[in-house]
């Protein structure tokens, strides 16, 4: 859901602001994957196994135009991205490569095989990112507008695999 907050527009100038919005995003997630990860060895019984993700992610906007030909923006937000099923439940498997990069060592390996399977026990990523923006325009001069902008997005529990560890396509 989306709430939007005209704070100052047409109506209702000030001498230091034209218009002043403030915008807030709600959305909500919720991902439910269950199946099977393989047999139990003493009773040859599937392990059944299910994850269950669920995440609030805000958005929180603000745009303040204190004159006509400049707006400057501020956002904050925060974005989930759950497991793929794939990467909770699959077979264990080996993949093979003609020449890797090694993370470690940072060297080149002529070849490499890596091992991958499932991982139940893996989080969602949650990511948070801010924005700043400045947007400019003027008749004056040919119709220029310019456009400067900032973004740092941060993440926690990075979802990856081995192939792209090893720098693999």
């Amino acid at each position: 859901s989306e709430l939007y907050f005209p704070i100052i527009g047409d109506r209702n100038t000030k001498a230091w602001a034209k218009a002043l919005d403030l915008d807030i995003d709600l959305r909500y997630d919720s991902y439910s994957v269950e199946g099977a990860l393989g047999t139990d060895p003493d009773t040859g019984d599937p392990v059944i196994v299910e994850s269950t993700f669920d995440h609030l992610s805000p958005r929180i906007g603000l745009a303040w135009t204190p004159q006509d030909s400049l707006t400057l923006r501020a956002s904050w937000s925060q974005a989930f991205r759950a497991p793929i099923t794939s990467q909770l439940l699959s077979t264990f498997g080996l993949s093979t490569s003609l020449g890797a990069f090694d993370p470690i060592s940072f060297e080149f390996i002529p070849s490499a095989v890596s091992v991958f399977g499932p991982n139940p026990d893996l989080k969602p990523e949650v990511s948070d990112s801010i924005s700043l923006g400045l947007f400019y325009s003027t008749e004056a001069f040919f119709n220029l507008s310019a456009e400067l902008n900032y973004s740092s997005i941060t993440i926690e529990d990075v979802i990856s695999d081995s192939r792209q560890l090893l720098n693999i396509t």
